[in-house]
């Protein structure tokens, strides 16, 4: 019961951060929605029906993540954002 206690003062809490307004830079574009997105698939894999999935903040959307993850990560200067491209990466000619 703690452990599910905590786990949901913690989703409280970054349900909390992602409704403030986003700052206007490119990581925060890409890397809240991948946070919010690994957040959700483990809370989809406990099967709690209690706990509410993340939301995206008002006006943010995933398209910069889609497009990093679907090829735009090739691009020199995306290399730093590598952790958050996922599976496509992996093996890929480019990392070689």
């Amino acid at each position: 019961a703690g452990l599910a206690e905590a786990a949901r003062r913690g989703l409280a809490a970054a349900a909390a951060l992602v409704a403030r307004p986003v700052p206007s830079t490119v990581v925060f574009f890409m890397l809240i929605p991948a946070l919010v997105e690994g957040v959700n698939a483990r809370l989809a894999v406990l099967g709690d029906a209690t706990a509410q999935p993340l939301a995206l903040p008002d006006g943010l959307t995933d398209d910069a993540l889609r497009a990093l993850r679907g090829g735009a990560w090739r691009n020199p200067l995306a290399g730093h954002y590598l952790e958050i491209v996922g599976p496509a990466a992996v093996g890929a000619a480019e990392m070689e």
